[in-house]
C-alpha cells in the first residue's frame, strides 16, 4: 500500500491522533508506545504546539485515513505510532527519517521488546539495541480495597485554578528533564479530547500548598486507566504522599468502572542493579512489568558517549545486530 506524507502543520486539532491512539490500546498487552494520555503529556509539555506540528509528520492510506505519524521528542528519539499492525508502513517511516537526516547521524527511537515485527525491519535496517529502556507496568484494580491514609495536615483533591500555578513549578522540580512547562500549556492540555479533572489531582498541605500530583487518563473505550506523570519534590519523600495519592487514583479509576491501570515509567537501565524510588513505589503498589520501551539506535558512535553509555550499549548489542525477544 502506497502512503502520502505530510506535516500536521494542516490538521486543525489532533483528535484524529487521539483516536488512532485509542485504538492502538485495544489490547494493552501488545500496545505501543504512546497512549493517548502519554501523548496529551508529551505534546503539551516537551516544548510549544506549533514547534511540534512543524517536526511531527503523518502519513495517510489510498482512503486519507491517518495511518501513522511520527516525530522526535525534546530529546531526539524518535516516537513512531501507527495503525497498521503490517511492517510496510512501518519501514517506509523509517525510510523518510533517514533519508531527512546526515548518513552518519545518529538516529534513536523507542521499540517495544515484545514487537517482533517492527524488531525484525529494525535489524535489517541495521539499528542496535541500547539498554536505556521505559517499563511499562499494569495492576489490576479487581481485588482493590483502598488504603488512602495521609499524615495529619495532608489532603487530596482535584486540580483547582489556584493549584496550577503550583502544580507546573512542583512539575519541573520533581521532572527536572524538561523545564518548559507553563501554566497556559496546562491550560492546552486541559482541552484534548483524553483530559479528566476527576483524574487530575493533588496533595495540599496545611498551607494550601501544593506537594505532590498526580496525571490519570481515562481511557473509555478501552476501559483502562493510564498514569503520567507523577511526582512529589524530595523533601516530601517517605511521607506516603504518593502511596496515599496514587490509591486514591485507584479508587475514583474504580469508581468509575476502570479496572485495569497501566504506567510508563522512564530513564531506566537494564544495566543497573537498583530501580530508582518510582520502581521501588510501583512494585509496592502492585504495578508487574508487561514489557520494555527499549532504545534502538542507527550509526552509534561511540564518541559521542561517555565510558559507561558505550559499556551499556556493548553488552546489549550482538556483533551490530538487534537482539531479537526471546534470543
Amino acid at each position: 500500500m502506497k502512503y502520502k506524507k505530510s506535516s500536521l502543520e494542516n490538521m486543525q486539532n489532533l483528535d484524529e491522533v487521539y483516536e488512532m491512539l485509542v485504538e492502538n490500546c485495544a489490547n494493552p498487552q501488545t500496545r505501543f508506545h504512546p497512549t493517548a494520555g502519554d501523548f496529551s503529556f508529551l505534546v503539551n509539555f516537551e516544548e510549544e504546539l506549533a514547534d511540534f506540528k512543524n517536526k511531527a509528520f503523518q502519513w495517510r492510506d489510498s482512503e486519507n485515513k491517518l495511518a501513522g505519524i511520527a516525530w522526535p521528542d525534546h530529546r531526539g528519539i524518535y516516537y513512531i505510532s501507527i495503525r497498521q499492525t503490517d511492517s510496510d508502513i512501518y519501514n517506509n517511516i523509517l525510510q523518510n527519517i533517514e533519508a531527512g537526516l546526515p548518513e552518519d547521524k545518529e538516529i534513536w527511537l523507542w521499540n517495544c521488546e515484545t514487537d517482533i515485527t517492527r524488531q525484525i525491519v529494525l535489524k535489517q535496517r541495521e539499528y542496535s539495541t541500547n539498554g536505556w529502556y521505559m517499563f511499562y507496568g499494569h495492576k489490576s484494580l479487581a481485588n482493590f480495597t483502598p488504603e488512602v491514609t495521609l499524615l495529619d495536615g495532608y489532603s487530596i483533591r482535584e486540580l483547582a485554578d489556584s493549584d496550577l500555578p503550583m502544580k507546573v513549578e512542583l512539575m519541573g522540580v520533581s521532572m527536572g528533564d524538561i523545564d518548559t512547562r507553563t501554566v497556559e500549556k496546562y491550560h492546552n492540555m486541559q482541552k484534548s479530547v483524553v483530559y479528566n479533572n476527576k483524574t487530575d489531582l493533588v496533595v495540599i498541605d496545611s498551607n494550601n500548598t501544593v506537594v505532590g500530583f498526580c496525571n490519570g487518563w481515562f481511557d473509555k473505550k478501552n476501559k483502562m486507566g493510564v498514569i503520567e506523570p507523577c511526582g512529589t519534590s524530595e523533601e516530601y519523600m517517605g511521607k506516603g504522599i504518593m502511596t496515599a495519592l496514587l490509591n486514591h487514583l485507584f479508587t475514583v479509576y474504580k469508581q468509575n468502572g476502570i479496572i485495569d491501570v497501566y504506567l510508563p515509567h522512564g530513564g531506566l537501565c537494564t544495566y543497573e542493579d537498583e530501580n530508582d524510588n518510582a520502581m521501588r513505589l510501583y512494585k509496592k503498589l502492585g504495578f508487574k512489568e508487561v514489557y520494555k520501551m527499549f532504545v534502538r539506535i542507527k550509526n552509534y558512535n561511540p564518541l559521542n558517549h561517555d565510558e559507561y553509555e558505550n559499556e551499556v550499549h556493548s553488552h546489549f548489542t550482538k556483533s551490530g545486530r538487534i537482539k531479537l525477544f526471546g534470543e
